[in-house]
């Protein structure tokens, strides 16, 4: 049972990523600016929470018998 709970906490973690920002319904008046070359890059992924899982491990192995 512990293991199935630590299994399901790392397939799906407890923060799922932002969902971007749906566009306006109506087109704006005016067209807007060409993106700059920093905003034409994917923002960088986070990188994965080693603290989180280093935080939570004592607690699982204070769990077991």
């Amino acid at each position: 049972m512990i293991i199935f709970f630590i299994t399901m906490y790392f397939v799906y973690p407890p923060h799922p990523p932002p969902q971007p920002p749906q566009p306006p319904p109506h087109p704006p008046l005016h067209p807007p600016p060409p993106p700059s070359p920093l905003q034409l890059e994917a923002p960088p992924s986070p990188p994965p929470s080693i603290l989180r899982s280093s935080f939570f491990l004592p607690a699982i192995f204070s769990l077991l018998p």
